[in-house]
C-alpha cells in the first residue's frame, strides 16, 4: 500500500508500507526555512513507522544550497538513522555535475553511518534496485552510479 504523507508545492512524500520505503519527490527549490519544516514533518512521520529505505528524487531542485546540505548532514541524517533505523538510501538526480557533486558530499556522510547511498538518474531504476532480493553489500558500499 502506498500512502501520501505530504503533498506540498515543494515536495510530495509517499510511504510504501510493504517495502518500507519513504519516497520524497522534490518539485522545486525551497528556502532553508521551508526545507527544514518539510524535513521535520518527514521525521515526525518516521517516528511511528519502520523505514528501511529512503529515496529522494532531486531532479527538480536546480539550486544546491550548502546551508541545507549542512543542516541535513548534521541534524536530519543522524536523527533519521537513529529514529527510523534506515538501512540504505537512494537519490535520483538529473545527471548534472552540480547535483552529482552535492550527492557525493552527502554520500561521504552516509558512509560514516554505514548507510549505502546509491545514485540513479531514473526513478524506475531506483525502485528496481530496492526490490532486488539479497542486496550485494560490496555493490551497495561502492555505490556505483546507475543510469
Amino acid at each position: 500500500m502506498i500512502k501520501t504523507i505530504l503533498n506540498k508545492t515543494a515536495i510530495e512524500v509517499t510511504f510504501h508500507s510493504k517495502s518500507k520505503v519513504l519516497f520524497m519527490e522534490w518539485k522545486k527549490d525551497t528556502s532553508i526555512e521551508e526545507y527544514q519544516r518539510l524535513m521535520i514533518e518527514c521525521l515526525e512521520f518516521g517516528r511511528n513507522q519502520t523505514i528501511n529505505t529512503v529515496i529522494s528524487d532531486i531532479r527538480n531542485q536546480k539550486q544546491v544550497n550548502s546551508e541545507q546540505r549542512k543542516w541535513f548532514e548534521t541534524q536530519i541524517l543522524p536523527a533519521a538513522i537513529r529514529e527510523f533505523g534506515v538501512k540504505r538510501a537512494a537519490a535520483i538526480y538529473d545527471g548534472s555535475r552540480l547535483q552529482q557533486k552535492h550527492l557525493e558530499n552527502i554520500k561521504k556522510i552516509t558512509g560514516k553511518y554505514n548507510i549505502p547511498l546509491k545514485l540513479f538518474t531514473k526513478k524506475e531504476t531506483a525502485f528496481r534496485w530496492i526490490r532486488k532480493a539479497g542486496f550485494n553489500l560490496k555493490g551497495l558500499l561502492l555505490g556505483h552510479i546507475q543510469k
